[in-house]
């Protein structure tokens, strides 16, 4: 097939699997859940339902068309899955469940649908008998195993595929989808035909329905695997949204050469593998940790105009090579971002008991904040070759979960201040390509301070936190250190096995429970409150504070400020006995006693777990160049690679000896604008008229309307887009200046001190 020019072919379920199918390493696994799954089941059953009430000639005219699929042929009738593998893999899954049932309900093993069925599962050899080993479909690598071991207990066992299914063990998310897949489609085939009014009959012309009157297009190229996806790329920018991942797969193989294509799809295919389609994640991670940080998601437009910083960064000409090198760096790196996601891997790695209790706390609390800098901190250690020691590394880690605890959950502060903490970080690794212990513990220090938060803060929001209904993970962390405390010469320790053993096991050997309990009886001697429909009834006696709580509030309110705090808790173990030692000392029931013991346990917390070390805020660490590079201050000449005047003020523009006042970062691109009227103008209101679009978005047009924020230059001419960020402003400008071949060394700002 050399003609530009694609035939598309029209193919009904059955002609489809006439042929077998490959799903190629590099694609993403079975990911279909069971929203897609019930939908393509109720699109087809009210299909079906309407074809029955057909006239017979109408029936032959009848079909349901379901999507398009594109694939490359391998072989002689086998075929590379390039876009359509979900669905593929779904209506195989389909008619190996209604193949099973239909087993199960003794249907005739000659019947002609139930042999048409077999037939699209399996080749058939010369004497029309289906060939085992010639299945329909062959899934990639991590969810390879399941669909051959069901096709093979399907071929042998057909009756026993239910049972075998539902005991198979389950290694990865996209298995669990080939299983519960199975199971909605076996038990809609009992819920529609067999159980209502047992129509056998009706299940196998179901059955029919789906192979002959189901179709998509299918669109075939025999050319390279190179062309094919460029086929791929073409369909899919003028259809449907992809997600980021895969529009920047196309961007990252198309500035490929045909030559390089096949071996850096594999590596693709490999990084797929090894991060269990967690790519998109390593992706964004591996960007903010070695290019650039981005405050929010890497997004395919961030990744768009990231041409010229991953050159840089690969010391390339050419973003192919760029691309090239970035893929090799991330398969020799994937163990270091495994790490950060993978408590195991993480353990693997730092055998130390400290970091070992504070990463599970990490992971099951789920920060995302830090996963660049774990990662980086990783690649730096380099199993002990790296320039990053082990000590560093621990510690490093350490001082940022303790950071992530305090200011994110203990004393809820906004993550953006967390994230603009990070920044800070970064700016010094892009410097020095390193990270710096005492550069991180700085920028932890600054942060809590600019935030205003001390010591006594954090032991006040923690002392006041609900560790039941709002955090229990938390709670957990809180208990498991002050229930694993022993005395170290008159000095209370934490020994950090137990309480990594009494953390990790939180939900299966422990719970969190309460010893003033939830609910008690209305007659209840030991307790002085109940519940009374919705409210609180207070007893008489009773000593808890009338600014904290009073007769007749929301009961759910009062197990919040009382109950579900640290000093009413405790981690109770499967024999339904507390886990620390003294069950004396926790048989209380007034709140005076439930105070004292919450005093007692988060200020252990606070001083054994959190204890974010200190540092002297005038201290100046060893990179504190990173600081004047953070605060940009003088004259930046438009020919500096990568100008970025976030979170500064420009004073003023200098265009080709003339020196103009501006007040905003707008101003910039306004006068950019202006400059190139003057030299141009022609040229100008022609781009305008076009809608000038040098990425994404429009930033010059002759019509309003097609900006967010438009600066009316010319009026009915020349519009200018402003609503943008000061870093997309530089982009923008540069773009511009580029447009027209302006001189950038004629043009500077000035950034006051």
């Amino acid at each position: 097939m050399s003609s530009e020019l694609l035939t598309p072919n029209f193919w009904s379920i059955n002609q489809l699997f006439k042929y077998r199918f490959a799903v190629p390493v590099y694609q993403r696994p079975y990911s279909w859940k069971l929203t897609e799954v019930n939908s393509m089941l109720t699109d087809i059953f009210e299909s079906y339902k309407e074809f029955k009430a057909l006239s017979d000639e109408d029936k032959q005219k009848a079909s349901l068309y379901v999507g398009n699929i594109i694939l490359h042929k391998k072989a002689f009738e086998l075929y590379d899955i390039i876009d359509g593998q979900q669905r593929i893999t779904t209506f195989s899954i389909f008619l190996l469940a209604i193949y099973t049932k239909l087993f199960e309900l003794n249907v005739d093993p000659n019947n002609r649908i139930l042999i048409k069925i077999q037939s699209a599962l399996w080749k058939l050899d010369m004497n029309e008998k289906p060939v085992q080993d010639k299945r329909v479909i062959e899934l990639g690598s991590i969810d390879k195993q399941i669909m051959l071991d069901v096709f093979n207990e399907a071929y042998s066992q057909p009756l026993n595929l239910r049972n075998f299914i539902n005991n198979y063990s389950i290694k990865s998310p996209f298995e669990e989808n080939v299983r519960t897949n199975f199971n909605r489609a076996y038990d809609f085939s009992n819920e529609q035909f067999i159980n209502s009014n047992n129509e056998i009959d009706d299940l196998l012309q179901f059955a029919n329905f789906i192979l002959n009157k189901v179709h998509l297009i299918a669109i075939i190229n025999e050319d390279s695997e190179f062309k094919t996806f460029s086929i791929f790329e073409s369909i899919n920018s003028k259809g449907k949204r992809l997600e980021d991942i895969d529009l920047i797969k196309t961007k990252i193989f198309s500035s490929l050469s045909p030559d390089d294509y096949s071996s850096y799809l594999s590596k693709w295919g490999k990084l797929i593998i090894d991060t269990c389609d967690n790519l998109y994640d390593f992706l964004k991670v591996y960007i903010k940790a070695n290019i650039k940080y981005y405050t929010g998601n890497v997004t395919y437009h961030n990744f768009e105009g990231m041409d010229r910083e991953l050159c840089s960064h690969f010391g390339k000409e050419n973003i192919g090579d760029a691309y090239k090198a970035m893929i090799e760096d991330m398969v020799d790196k994937v163990d270091c971002f495994n790490a950060v996601f993978n408590f195991d891997k993480a353990v693997s790695i730092i055998k130390n008991k400290r970091f070992k209790f504070y990463y599970s706390v990490y992971t099951k609390i789920n920060y995302e904040h830090p996963w660049p800098l774990f990662f980086k901190c990783f690649c730096d250690y380099n199993n002990g070759k790296g320039k990053l020691s082990e000590s560093d590394l621990i510690e490093i880690v350490i001082e940022t979960i303790k950071f992530s605890i305090s200011f994110l959950t203990v004393c809820r502060k906004d993550s953006k201040d967390a994230i603009s903490m990070f920044s800070s970080i970064f700016d010094d690794i892009y410097l020095n390509n390193k990270v710096s212990k005492d550069w991180v513990i700085y920028q932890i220090n600054n942060k809590m301070i600019s935030a205003g938060i001390r010591k006594e803060d954090i032991l006040s929001s923690l002392k006041s936190a609900d560790l039941y209904a709002k955090n229990k993970q938390l709670g957990a962390a809180v208990l498991s250190t002050y229930e694993s405390q022993y005395d170290g010469i008159n000095n209370k320790q934490i020994s950090w096995d137990e309480a990594y053993s009494k953390f990790s096991t939180y939900g299966s050997s422990y719970t969190l429970d309460h010893i003033m309990v939830q609910t008690p009886g209305i007659d209840d001697p030991n307790l002085k409150y109940y519940k009374l429909g919705n409210n609180l009834k207070l007893k008489n006696g009773h000593d808890f504070p009338s600014e904290l709580v009073h007769d007749g509030m929301e009961y759910e309110n009062f197990k919040s400020l009382v109950l579900h705090r640290a000093g009413n808790l405790r981690l109770k173990g499967g024999d339904g006995n507390s886990s620390h030692g003294n069950m004396s000392e926790e048989n209380f029931s007034t709140y005076e006693k439930l105070e004292a013991r919450n005093d007692l346990i988060c200020k252990f917390f606070v001083d054994k777990v959190i204890n974010i070390k200190a540092v002297d805020i005038n201290y100046n660490p060893a990179s504190s160049q990173s600081i004047s590079k953070k605060k940009m201050n003088g004259n930046f000449n438009f020919s500096m690679p990568d100008l970025d005047f976030t979170g500064t003020k420009p004073k003023s523009i200098t265009l080709n000896g003339k020196t103009i006042d501006i007040n905003s970062h707008r101003d910039i691109l306004t006068n950019v604008v202006e400059y190139i009227f003057t030299l141009n103008k022609d040229k100008l209101i022609a781009i305008s008229k076009s809608n000038w679009k040098p990425r994404q978005r429009i930033i010059l047009t002759s019509d309003p309307k097609n900006l967010t924020r438009a600066y009316e230059f010319l009026k009915d001419t020349i519009y200018v887009e402003t609503n943008l960020s000061a870093k997309d402003i530089m982009i923008y400008s540069n773009k511009l200046l580029d447009e027209f071949n302006v001189d950038k060394n004629t043009i500077s700002i000035f950034i006051p001190e």
